[in-house]
């Protein structure tokens, strides 16, 4: 998932360039196609060498001639939305104008897969199965891989097909394993990951924690403030002011505040400051009425102060934008909260702050998993409706439209892979489709 579209799949990483459309195929999908021996696995002797290369760590990538897909049936790039200029203040933290893009845009890059049209997820000789997160800041790429521990750097962000990373950080290095728990060390699943500019912070789902780094590192580096436990070697879990859940979600850095998704917990955690120290404790709750408590919807019915499986944050340090997932929506804050469990301005994905159920079309959501404003428009993957949609600026209502979508043709469909648009599946993904998007990130007109 990066000119202008750094959308998580569900086993790959598509990037999209407003307005471009996919370069020419060299052969038609189903063909020969590239070699598959990219990854860490042992190499195709068999491969074909004008698409694949050997690089001095002994991995492979896909080469010039590693090839997009075709162009499928139903709308295609194009023209993008036309935008007008934003009445609203630009987002503090990510330093970049408005991006547009075409409904059912195809990416330009896809990172992970030799090719769009490839989704494997278990093949060691992919480089990601299941990425968690992803972060694009200051030219580079960086990408966790769910079924491995690390976060992988791309120097650049990718232009060809099957880039592999540059280095990793929190693992023995790109071809080695896992470190025992420490100040350098990162679990599986690593979900959040965000830069404020300076300082970096990872949640690290895998040992019960989040770290931050006095800067955004370029490989193995020593965190050097940890959250959510004691020290770094401890790896506690549990529902208090001091612990948090083994299923840490989004994590957003902005305005000098940290906001982290404590999706175990059915929580938001906050510090209003940016932390210095470790183990310091977090300033306010959000979804429930006190640190202690941890239970879906504070255990009782929905309601626009309460969170269900929240996984995506976002802050200007000001806004404040969380994605309640088990809920299917999309709650809004117009001044970031002061009081725990404070309840939602407004919601998305929903008509009121006491509805919940997942649907397909314009003012629904199912599922959403990660939202980001860019001054201009709100976007929110909507996972289980297999598409990224967006918004024309901050929403003053519940239930607002939505504008503009990824991944599907119009805002009706919802089934993954579905190129063709018939409400089938394909047999493979395209560079049009997306299947349980994830994490965003939005970085000078790339998303």
């Amino acid at each position: 998932m990066t000119p202008t579209r750094t959308l998580l799949l569900s086993t790959a990483v598509a990037l999209t360039a407003c307005g471009e459309a996919p370069p020419e195929a060299d052969d038609a999908p189903g063909g020969a196609g590239p070699s598959y021996g990219y990854g860490y696995g042992d190499s195709d002797e068999d491969s074909d060498a004008a698409t694949s290369t050997a690089r001095a760590d002994g991995l492979r990538q896909a080469g010039a001639t590693g090839r997009l897909p075709e162009a499928v049936s139903g709308p295609a790039g194009g023209a993008c939305h036309e935008q007008e200029p934003s009445k609203e203040t630009p987002c503090a933290d990510c330093g970049v104008g408005p991006a547009s893009f075409a409904d059912f845009q195809p990416a330009s890059v896809v990172v992970g897969q030799p090719d769009a049209l490839h989704g494997d997820a278990f093949g060691l000789q992919y480089v990601f199965r299941f990425p968690g997160s992803v972060l694009a800041h200051d030219g580079r790429l960086l990408v966790a891989d769910g079924a491995a521990s690390g976060v992988y750097v791309f120097d650049t962000v990718p232009s060809v097909q099957g880039a592999l990373p540059d280095d990793v950080i929190g693992r023995d290095g790109l071809r080695g394993g896992t470190l025992p728990v420490g100040a350098d060390a990162l679990g599986t699943f690593v979900y959040g990951l965000s830069t404020d500019g300076e300082r970096f912070a990872v949640a690290d789902r895998g040992n019960a924690r989040v770290l931050l780094y006095d800067e955004v590192p370029d490989g193995r580096v020593a965190a050097s403030v940890v959250l959510g436990q004691d020290d770094f070697t401890s790896r506690a879990m549990g529902r208090s002011r001091s612990r948090v859940s083994g299923d840490l979600r989004g994590v957003h850095l902005a305005g000098d505040r940290l906001v982290v998704a404590d999706f175990g917990n059915h929580r938001v955690l906050v510090w209003n400051t940016v932390p210095t120290e470790s183990a310091t404790l977090p300033d306010l709750v959000l979804g429930q009425a006190d640190f202690d408590g941890g239970e879906r919807n504070r255990g009782g019915a929905v309601g626009p102060d309460t969170l269900s499986g929240p996984t995506g944050v976002w802050t200007d340090g000001t806004r404040l934008a969380i994605a309640d997932a088990d809920n299917h929506r999309v709650l809004l804050w117009d001044q970031f909260p002061t009081e725990p469990g404070q309840p939602a301005d407004r919601v998305v994905g929903q008509p009121d702050g006491t509805s919940s159920a997942p649907a397909v079309g314009a003012t629904h959501l199912h599922a959403p998993y990660d939202v980001l404003f860019d001054g201009a428009r709100l976007y929110v993957s909507d996972q289980f409706n297999h598409r990224v949609v967006s918004y024309d600026g901050w929403p003053a209502q519940d239930g607002p439209a939505a504008t503009g979508v990824l991944g599907q043709s119009d805002l009706l469909h919802g089934a993954p892979d579905d190129a063709d648009q018939d409400g089938v599946a394909d047999a493979q993904p395209s560079a049009h489709t997306l299947n349980l998007p994830g994490m965003l990130t939005l970085d000078t007109g790339h998303l």
